[in-house]
């Protein structure tokens, strides 16, 4: 691929930012491929080492703040036709309620994922509380005399501290999993303002 046909295909991909950031970004690459080239690398090398043009769009996009696509997509000029402004007056109890109901999915999406992983870290805290527990239990009762008891303090202390080990790395992926899912979930968000095409 040409540094030419990169760039444009970077410009087509970000139609949906503000024209001044778009133009930056096509500098920046711009100037990019040009220093690797100064550095011995042809340019279809350069562009291979950048990466796809999906790529930098998603790179951008993640960067980019929502504020700034919500108001460079209410910015645009519309070329409606004075029937269809009417008609959007007229359809607009249905578009709004859709709109705050799409909003309202959205933000139910995130605070279960959000709730599901607070739930899995109080499962971890309980079972080391519960672990703490036990082990405190079990040198009461030992030295109360209550070795029966002490020994069934001891073997939950056991199956306590066994199961907040494995939920503690269960937590960790947990984590991972929830932070990429929400990423990705917000970069798709943000790939319904960019213009496709």
């Amino acid at each position: 691929m040409t540094k030419e046909a990169f760039l444009n295909g970077l410009k087509k991909g970000l139609k949906g930012l503000p024209n001044n950031d778009i133009e930056e970004h096509i500098a920046f690459y711009d100037e990019m491929i040009e220093d690797k080239k100064e550095d011995g690398i042809s340019e279809e090398e350069a562009i291979l080492q950048i990466g796809s043009i999906d790529d930098v769009v998603k790179q951008i996009l993640s960067e980019t703040s929502f504020k700034k696509l919500v108001k460079e997509k209410i910015k645009k000029p519309s070329n409606l036709r004075v029937w269809e402004i009417v008609l959007l007056i007229i359809g607009s109890p249905l578009w709004i309620t859709l709109l705050l109901c799409a909003l309202t999915f959205i933000l139910v999406l995130y605070v279960l994922i959000y709730t599901l992983l607070i739930v899995i870290l109080a499962i971890v805290l309980s079972l080391f509380v519960s672990f703490i527990a036990c082990a405190i239990s079990m040198f009461i009762t030992l030295f109360t005399g209550n070795f029966i008891t002490s020994l069934l303090a001891f073997s939950f202390a056991l199956i306590s501290l066994g199961l907040f080990m494995l939920m503690l790395l269960f937590s960790k992926k947990a984590i991972k999993f929830t932070f990429v899912l929400t990423k990705k979930l917000t970069l798709l968000i943000k790939y319904s303002f960019i213009e496709r095409g």
